[in-house]
């Protein structure tokens, strides 16, 4: 019984992973769709040509979105972390019912799975989780990724040619700083842009990740195998 407990608690780290994943996907999609289908700012108003920004209840909820994603992303390096280390730190005895060795486990310990910083999966220094890292923490511990959330167009012979949301600068993933002020925008970040390809690079590292767990964990297994016969 104890041993079934812990094989649930386990697949409980799995199904985080899944429906984790699940979230992003669906997340990205409809950051998209309400960026470029969604009536920004309603009722629609005569636009001279240039660059605007716009600040309207939509695009509050296309920023909580993006808001999300990067939490989500960075919700998956904490299980992803915690999978690891669990598979490094197996329990094998059940006489009673065992805690998860990963469960005060988060990224930062990642260097506890016994892998460092394993070339091609998430645990290697890349620019991708930087980025992610830094979203995450200023959304939810310093504030927001514009004091006033907006979305840029770009009209052109009286019709809209281009929407986009910028990023604020940044250097060797740190927010660039001057006293108290820390959102610049100077390099023309357009994060709708970029977001594809950083949740493909995600994506990539993450199933090295699961793949590379996977055959641990069978190593493992058949060493317990050999060492009980």
């Amino acid at each position: 019984m104890h041993e079934l407990l812990y094989l649930y608690d386990y697949r409980k780290l799995v199904s985080c992973i899944q429906e984790c994943t699940k979230e992003v996907c669906f997340l990205v999609g409809e950051f998209y769709r309400s960026l470029n289908l969604d009536q920004l700012f309603y009722p629609a108003l005569a636009e001279p040509d240039g660059v605007r920004w716009i600040t309207s209840p939509v695009v509050t909820r296309l920023t909580a979105t993006l808001n999300v994603i990067f939490i989500r992303l960075h919700s998956l390096l904490d299980y992803t972390t915690k999978l690891v280390h669990e598979i490094e730190h197996l329990r094998s005895d059940f006489s009673t019912y065992p805690k998860l060795s990963s469960s005060s486990i988060q990224f930062g310990d990642r260097r506890r799975t016994r892998w460092g910083e394993a070339p091609g999966t998430l645990f290697e220094p890349s620019e991708a989780v930087r980025e992610i890292e830094l979203v995450r923490n200023l959304v939810i511990h310093d504030g927001l990724l514009d004091d006033m959330p907006k979305v840029y167009k770009v009209v052109k012979d009286g019709r809209g040619v281009e929407k986009f949301v910028l990023m604020p600068d940044r250097t060797n993933g740190r927010l660039d700083r001057h006293k108290n002020r820390a959102l610049f925008y100077s390099g023309d970040d357009k994060i709708n842009i970029r977001l594809p390809t950083l949740i493909s690079q995600f994506q990539v590292m993450q199933r090295v990740n699961l793949e590379r767990a996977v055959v641990r964990l069978v190593e493992i297994g058949r060493d317990r195998t050999k060492a009980a016969g």
